[in-house]
């Protein structure tokens, strides 16, 4: 799909020619994601719901971060009601690690699109090491109040990050 050539052997994959390629290709703008001018889906009502876990291997989660905040730039004030960015702490590439794991982002979005209640916090949780988290919008994150069960979202609050390596360290 991304050379647009049925017989290409994945085995013959060259990083830094096959990047270059991909970046070339006409599927790149669609498959990269990466334009942040969506002025013209916003005005359209559209909602962006991004979530990245911050120990993920694979795309840097801040490149994600960077593209949130390339994005709020075009769409400016209209990106308080249309967007919202939630990072993971602990969370690998789209699931597992030591962090909350598990959420529900699609519940989050029928609530924001079908009733108009845009998310303040998303329940997390790791089921295998028991505990569960609020996952905060960014540049906010989940602080523990210092009473009740620190493995409980209930005694968490969202506080404002000093940037992206602080909300990874919390």
């Amino acid at each position: 799909m991304v050379f647009l050539d049925p017989g290409y052997d994945p085995k013959n994959f060259m990083s830094k020619e096959d990047f270059e390629a991909w970046d070339a290709s006409p599927v790149s703008v669609e498959g990269n994601a990466s334009n942040p001018e969506i002025s013209a889906y916003i005005k359209r009502g559209g909602k962006l719901l991004l979530w990245h876990g911050f120990n993920d291997p694979g795309p840097s989660p801040l490149s994600t971060v960077d593209y949130y905040e390339k994005t709020k730039s075009f769409i400016g004030a209209k990106s308080i009601d249309s967007m919202r960015l939630f990072m993971v702490p602990g969370m690998y590439h789209c699931r597992g690690g030591p962090g909350p794991t598990q959420f529900d982002p699609i519940a989050a979005m029928e609530n924001w699109v079908e009733k108009g209640i845009a998310p303040q916090t998303i329940r997390a949780e790791n089921k295998e090491l028991g505990f569960s988290r609020p996952l905060c919008p960014y540049p906010m994150v989940a602080k523990y109040t210092g009473k009740g069960d620190s493995k409980d979202a209930a005694n968490f609050t969202c506080v404002k990050s000093d940037g992206p390596e602080t909300a990874q360290a919390r």
